[in-house]
């Protein structure tokens, strides 16, 4: 079971990047470049979700993580999962590669306490399609791995790429 899904961001003005300019009808968004990074492992961070009502798949959370080490450190990445705890669902596997162990039946699954964690995500840039016919490349994530350090025994620290589920 999930429990029911905060939004973590906050929604005032300075929040969401948002500077009002005088008028109360004017704001500006600062501009920020988004980097499509090479097919490879990163080390990422979890940072915080956002509550997403309306989705392909019904209500989801957005999942915020950020790249924490590398040439592409700082970089940020997210993704979209529905609010499913089932053994296949994609929050649930992403939680538990963020806690390092599975859920027991009937455990809730609580991302917020999941913020700081790390794992090894697997990023494919793919290719899509607007809905103006614009193509263009995104990040993919097709898979998180647990993040072990060397005290936890003789794993790898970089682990080899999974197939996606």
């Amino acid at each position: 079971m999930i429990e029911n899904a905060q939004t973590t961001t906050g929604t005032d003005d300075e929040d969401l990047g948002l500077q009002q300019l005088g008028d109360d009808d004017d704001v500006a968004v600062e501009a920020s470049e988004y980097v499509v990074l090479p097919d490879d492992r990163y080390l990422i961070e979890f940072l915080t979700y956002e509550k997403q009502e309306e989705t392909l798949y019904g209500p989801s959370l957005k999942l915020n993580y950020e790249v924490v080490d590398g040439d592409h450190k700082g970089a940020k990445l997210d993704e979209i999962a529905s609010l499913k705890g089932g053994t296949g669902s994609k929050l649930r596997l992403r939680m538990v590669a963020l806690r390092g162990r599975d859920y027991a039946p009937k455990e809730l699954i609580r991302p917020s306490e999941l913020f700081g964690k790390r794992a090894w995500a697997i990023v494919e840039a793919k290719e899509v399609t607007s809905k103006s016919g614009e193509r263009f490349k995104v990040n993919r994530i097709t898979n998180l791995l647990p993040y072990r350090t060397e005290s936890r025994g003789s794993r790898s620290k970089r682990p080899e790429a999974a197939p996606a589920s």
